[in-house]
């Protein structure tokens, strides 16, 4: 179904990054449920897919006019404390597909470690063979670890770079390893909508397995001076046009040149380097 080197080479190498979602650069790690997983494969043909993926199976809104909307409708009001009702009342109205990702939120339990988190492309690509023929496709890296959860009360009395600290303890011990698996629409499956998950029972293709073997800090590591722009994409793989994902791109791009700013002036800390904009 792909040109696209990745699938035929044997060993592929890669440099990756992970994150939290927040957009707060001095936050704690059990501050937020969102963990996000960056990836660069370098092919033999001197070709690069990076990806970019979180712990969310699809996002809240249609378009990134709609982060923006839900982002004011849920800040809280400064005499309440808590979001205004009729500014999200209006926000679902216009976006009523956010309903459904306010929901599934609030019921997703904390992760306890990057370990067991599946990571999810979220926007859909086409991958494209020899002959020009598209297939649409979402993937997800599914971890052989078991997924862990934090109570509340075990969120509350964490240490603040619990899920960093944990993937070394764990990487001393043995690889961690995720499956890379393709999810295939069918016609008819929105393809350029990432509020907008397609069914479970779509065809799944397990195309290879992610090992990690080690992990540095970022401040003097290969990921540094990367930027995962998930638009980034080889021959063999096309972008969709998922306006989601054209924003991604400059959102991710402003945020890489904010950190080489911190980087380059001598300010960066380790919480500015754990720092993701979605």
């Amino acid at each position: 179904m792909s040109t696209a080197r990745l699938f035929s080479q044997q060993h592929t190498p890669v440099v990756g990054r992970f994150s939290i979602g927040t957009g707060d650069p001095h936050a704690a790690d059990s501050s937020t449920k969102t963990l996000s997983m960056a990836l660069m494969f370098r092919t033999d043909d001197n070709q690069q897919w990076r990806m970019a993926m979180n712990n969310e199976p699809f996002f809240a809104t249609r378009d990134p006019e709609g982060f923006l909307a839900l982002h004011q409708a849920t800040a809280p009001d400064p005499a309440t404390g808590k979001p205004d009702p009729q500014r999200l009342a209006a926000f679902l109205k216009a976006y009523p597909e956010a309903e459904k990702y306010l929901k599934w939120a609030a019921q997703k339990p904390a992760p306890g470690s990057f370990a067991g988190a599946t990571f999810y492309s979220i926007n859909a690509f086409y991958l494209v063979d020899g002959l020009g023929n598209r297939q649409a496709v979402r993937w997800m890296m599914r971890p052989h670890d078991p997924f862990v959860s934090l109570s509340e009360e075990q969120r509350q009395k964490a240490d603040r770079n619990i899920m960093f600290e944990g993937v070394s303890q764990r990487l001393a011990q043995k690889p961690l390893y995720w499956d890379f698996v393709l999810q295939l629409a069918q016609p008819g499956d929105p393809v350029d909508d990432p509020s907008r998950p397609w069914p479970n029972d779509r065809r799944q293709i397990v195309a290879g397995t992610l090992e990690v073997a080690r992990v540095e800090a970022q401040a003097d590591g290969p990921c540094r001076d990367v930027n995962f722009d998930p638009s980034t994409v080889p021959s063999g793989v096309n972008v969709s046009d998922d306006p989601v994902l054209n924003a991604r791109s400059a959102a991710y791009s402003h945020s890489f040149s904010r950190r080489e700013r911190e980087i380059g002036y001598g300010k960066a800390t380790e919480a500015v380097e754990k720092q993701e904009v979605k």
